[in-house]
């Protein structure tokens, strides 16, 4: 289960367009608990600080209900994203653009350059993101916890967010781990 769907309950499905993670309008009042007509009143609002091809695509299709009428959609990247959000400041709404922005838009930029990257960081990144902590994905990707803590470091760069999890944990014993190996 991704962070997202953690957080707010709502299944995010990447949707890419020219290489760039979108967002819609019905995806971000999903996310953020508001009604979609508060997200087009901002945008129409502010539509002057908004540049389409940068901050937003608008998409013609067929409607769906009616095969004789076209309509338009608007997708929005991460800049995009942010600026439409940015009245939005409950704590949800916080939490949802931290993760949306780590792990949906920067997300997609790490998964292109990982099969690039050495066996060892492909496996600190895969037990990372199953909630283990430093010294358990060292453990299964033999690296000590100080080498985990250099590879994080250096894949921040690229936009991966590591979990904060550096303690121990009663419910996962050494031993335990090293049978995995």
């Amino acid at each position: 289960m991704s962070k997202i769907m953690q957080t707010t309950g709502v299944d995010l499905p990447a949707k890419e367009i020219k290489g760039q993670r979108m967002v819609s309008y019905k995806q971000i009042a999903e996310l953020h608990q508001v009604p979609v007509k508060n997200l087009q009143y901002n945008f129409n609002y502010n539509q002057k600080h908004f540049i389409e091809g940068t901050d937003y695509f608008k998409i013609t299709e067929q409607n769906p209900h009616t095969k004789n009428f076209m309509v338009s959609k608007l997708y929005f990247t991460e800049s995009g994203y942010l600026m439409l959000v940015k009245s939005l400041t409950d704590d949800l709404s916080w939490a949802v653009q931290r993760e949306l922005v780590n792990g949906y838009f920067r997300g997609a930029m790490l998964e292109k350059v990982l099969t690039f990257l050495p066996r060892k960081v492909q496996k600190v990144i895969y037990y990372r993101s199953l909630g283990l902590t430093q010294k358990e994905a060292g453990l299964l990707a033999g690296m000590s916890k100080d080498s985990v803590k250099r590879v994080e470091r250096r894949l921040k760069g690229l936009g991966y967010k590591a979990p904060n999890l550096s303690g121990k944990r009663s419910h996962f014993k050494e031993k335990q781990l090293e049978v995995a190996l």
